[in-house]
């Protein structure tokens, strides 16, 4: 009796296992009836997805040709308009060359006139100084040139600043010759007029400055160095004349210049006066301009002749 109890509870196990493992069957069939229904679904997700994708990836390639096709399109009409640009260019250089050539072929037409004209005009002038010798010479003899005391003509009226310390009148081809030499305060000027025909002309004008002194200032014309000549003679009078200026507290030279004027050139001297006094002395310095070196060789000697003579202060 005990056996068969001990087998009856050993087949209600056996069922109950066999019952418990059936179901664990069906439910594992579920579990894979889910699993391929979601991979069913993922397979036809990713079907869709791979349509959508190749339909875009067509539709980048269409767009890509047809930009393509367009950008090539503009770079053929670019490279086109860049021949013709260049071909413009060419053409264009072309042209600037052949009115450089032309502009070249009428400069040295002009340049040949130009030349054709100076001479010509040289020539006037020549013939007008000949002109102008010759009515000297019937007016004043052999030789224009003439020293004058007093002119036909008013010198206050002409032109110039400051008080008229001395004047000198001279007749040469260029017609009456008038210099003043005016002061005003600290300033030093010379006027250089020429009047022929009623027409006056200034030739040169000097100016010089002694400005801002606090201490003693002497500005003034040295007298007996104003000398009227036609040493190289031209029939054109040479005026040469010195003046000295200087701002002292003590014993000390002036500076000093000497200057010959031909009509209208300037030549000078820069140079300091001497002093000779007892237990003092100072030499004379002198720095000749070059322009006197270019002038006729006279000018020199008379402008040291007059510089020695008046460089005592």
């Amino acid at each position: 009796m005990k056996k068969i109890f001990i087998l009856v509870i050993l087949f209600s196990n056996i069922v109950t296992i066999a019952q418990s493992k059936k179901e664990q069957i069906i439910t594992l069939e579920n579990r894979v009836d889910s699993f391929r229904l979601a991979l069913s679904n993922e397979i036809e997700l990713n079907n869709k997805n791979s349509i959508t994708l190749n339909s875009r990836v067509d539709s980048f390639r269409l767009a890509l040709s047809s930009e393509t096709k367009a950008k090539l399109k503009n770079e053929k009409r670019n490279a086109l308009e860049i021949i013709d640009l260049n071909n413009e260019i060419r053409e264009k250089s072309l042209l600037v060359e052949r009115i450089k050539k032309e502009n070249s072929d009428f400069e040295k037409e002009l340049l040949s006139k130009g030349k054709l004209i100076t001479i010509l005009q040289s020539e006037i002038e020549n013939n007008k100084l000949k002109i102008d010798s010759l009515e000297a010479e019937i007016k004043y003899g052999a030789s224009s040139f003439k020293v004058l005391d007093v002119s036909k003509y008013n010198p206050e009226k002409l032109p110039h600043q400051g008080q008229i310390s001395f004047k000198r009148i001279w007749h040469d081809l260029n017609g009456e010759n008038i210099v003043l030499f005016t002061l005003k305060n600290y300033e030093l000027f010379v006027y250089h007029y020429v009047i022929k025909n009623d027409i006056v002309r200034q030739l040169r004008k000097v100016y010089d400055i002694e400005a801002d002194c606090e201490y003693d200032l002497s500005l003034y014309f040295i007298d007996s160095s104003i000398v009227i000549s036609d040493l190289d003679q031209d029939n054109y009078g040479e005026i040469t004349f010195a003046y000295r200026k200087a701002c002292r507290s003590d014993v000390s030279s002036s500076a000093m210049k000497l200057l010959t004027l031909e009509n209208g050139e300037k030549y000078i001297i820069r140079g300091t006066t001497k002093i000779s006094l007892p237990g003092y002395s100072e030499e004379s310095q002198k720095k000749i301009d070059p322009s006197f070196y270019n002038a006729p060789h006279p000018f020199l000697t008379n402008a040291n002749r007059i510089w020695q003579a008046n460089i005592i202060d």
